[in-house]
């Protein structure tokens, strides 16, 4: 059968679009960055030991379906560095809920440059197929997604319709769409 779609609001924080993912049992909530550069799931850790203070931050001891890892990864982004340990726990944005095996990354210190109020991210981009961890997308059954922006935020819509019409993928690294022209 057809995977039923979905649709999450993106609110404009001034800085990023976020939306809203819960994580552990019972669901904590967290208004993360829906980045389309990576494939990771990253939220702060209520024991990440060089943050300021989080609100919220995921409390593993709360989450009665969490699994800690004894490793995690540091993650290399345009604004710094994070270091993370994995987890795995119940992950679920809008009605789309997987345990996410190994691939709830929690921050346990960070080193980021002029970042505003961070709740994490949930990466949207092209899987690694890293053997180590598992990527919120695939692992939930999402097939496709599609992105809807205005003003003060928008719309992320999961398991879209195939479209007869759409756009081939432009590359294996990341999105985009070409422009060769314009006519008035």
């Amino acid at each position: 059968g057809r995977e039923q779609s979905s649709c999450a609001p993106l609110i404009f924080t001034g800085e990023a679009l976020t939306v809203q993912v819960r994580v552990g049992s019972p669901a904590q909530y967290f208004d993360v960055i829906a980045d389309t550069g990576s494939d990771d799931l990253v939220i702060p850790s209520c024991r990440c030991w060089t943050c300021q203070i989080f609100e919220p931050c995921f409390d593993a001891s709360k989450s009665s379906t969490v699994s800690l890892a004894d490793w995690g990864f540091l993650l290399s982004y345009g604004s710094g560095d994070i270091e993370t340990r994995a987890a795995t726990d119940i992950v679920g944005l809008s009605n789309v809920t997987t345990m996410l095996k190994d691939g709830v990354m929690l921050i346990q210190a960070l080193q980021l440059e002029d970042v505003g109020p961070f709740d994490g991210l949930v990466g949207l981009g092209l899987p690694k197929n890293s053997p180590l961890e598992s990527q919120f997308l695939p692992t939930a059954g999402v097939q496709r997604f599609s992105v809807c922006y205005h003003d003060t935020g928008g719309a992320l819509e999961l398991n879209v319709p195939v479209l007869s019409t759409a756009m081939e993928q432009m590359g294996t690294y990341h999105w985009g769409l070409g422009l060769w022209g314009i006519s008035a």
